[in-house]
């Protein structure tokens, strides 16, 4: 794993209150945050997918019509730092408890200015905002804007 240093920010924490729901939608679940509006998967990626295979994994996500959806996309670095918690969940990460599956870095559709082969990405671990070579491993978890 190759993650860069100096961009982490152990202050992205805060104490955003978001309103979630856990709803079935089609024939799995999703949560919705009724404070910003989004619906995001409930469960990030089964697997760990490799930065350069990513698009070809929402583009799946997609055709399969997830939740009954066709517009999966990446969050922006902004909706998902604010899924950061204050504190670690009962799993031992920095996700809140309604998201599952959620192990590992997760990616963003937000690129490092000048940076090509770096995108900004949440270190569910540290909890923390930080940047990612896109040739590294990360837990996908979408997104849409109902």
């Amino acid at each position: 794993m190759m993650t860069s240093k100096g961009y982490h920010s152990a202050s992205a924490k805060g104490t955003f209150t978001h309103q979630y729901q856990v709803k079935t939608s089609g024939d799995v679940q999703v949560v919705l945050d009724q404070a910003t509006g989004l619906m995001w998967q409930q469960s990030a990626s089964a697997d760990l997918i490799r930065g350069p295979a990513v698009q070809e994994y929402i583009q799946q996500i997609n055709a399969q019509k997830h939740a009954g959806f066709a517009d999966w996309r990446l969050p922006t670095i902004e909706e998902l730092a604010a899924l950061l918690p204050a504190e670690m969940n009962s799993e031992g990460v920095y996700i809140d408890a309604e998201f599952s599956g959620v192990l590992w870095n997760c990616l963003s559709a937000s690129p490092v200015k000048g940076e090509a082969d770096k995108f900004w990405g949440l270190d569910v671990n540290a909890g923390a905002v930080s940047d990612f070579y896109l040739d590294d491993d990360f837990s996908i978890l979408l997104v849409r804007t109902p």
